[in-house]
């Protein structure tokens, strides 16, 4: 379960959302080399409610819109655990399917009259993404309530093409948005283990590709069983 609070601003348009998601995580130990080394398989599904908050500005003139978004996905992962003491060091690979689904909306005036004559509106859209990954992860065990992962990785968009229709005035637009087919990822945990089955993480993700970088920090709750 967890909570992100994004925000985002450029000269015409801002945006603020609020997501709450829930997932449920496995992981599975396959088998263990006579070094030591863990083979391991784990797979994750997830939703979301995403809150938006959208803002289009044109000099001192504003427009809102509040719709909201659904999202929900799984992938699954194969990798090897290197033990060394207290560092575990992973190269994985990974396959992710990722959907969504985002309201209908209309910006309405708020403050004068940023949208054109005739109103502006944009037409429920639906997301079905496909990507696989390869990565590499450092786990550090500094104290038995303090721990810290670090992942360091590539992103392949099998399918980057997203569509979207919207009308503006009495023109209506249907278009096509190609998302980067490489991105470059990290991420960052530091974990704190209340008990055996519950652990607390303050987590930060960064993409990167070249059309621009995104960040993102967010908390999470864990219970294992």
């Amino acid at each position: 379960a967890g909570y992100e609070d994004t925000k985002m601003s450029s000269t015409y348009f801002d945006i603020n959302n609020r997501t709450y998601y829930v997932g449920l995580k496995y992981f599975n130990i396959l088998l263990t080399t006579e070094k030591g080394q863990e083979v391991y398989i784990k797979a994750q599904g997830k939703t979301a409610l995403i809150k938006n908050d959208l803002t289009k500005k044109i000099g001192n003139n504003e427009a809102k819109a509040n719709p909201n978004s659904y999202a929900y996905g799984v992938n699954a992962g194969l990798g090897m655990n290197f033990i060394s003491n207290k560092d575990i060091f992973s190269p994985e690979v990974g396959l992710t399917y990722e959907g969504g689904y985002t309201e209908a909306f209309s910006m309405i005036n708020t403050k004068g009259e940023a949208t054109v004559m005739g109103g502006e509106r944009t037409y429920a859209n639906y997301l079905n993404l496909f990507s696989t990954k390869t990565s590499f992860t450092w786990f550090r065990d500094w104290l038995p309530n303090l721990k810290s992962s670090v992942e360091l990785g590539a992103k392949l968009n099998i399918n980057p093409s997203v569509k979207a229709k919207a009308r503006f005035g009495n023109i209506k637009v249907n278009d096509e948005f190609y998302l980067p087919r490489v991105q470059k990822f990290v991420s960052t945990s530091l974990i704190i283990p209340v008990n055996e089955a519950f652990y607390f993480s303050l987590n930060y993700n960064g993409m990167f590709d070249k059309d621009g970088n995104t960040h993102t920090g967010f908390a999470q709750f864990n219970y294992l069983w």
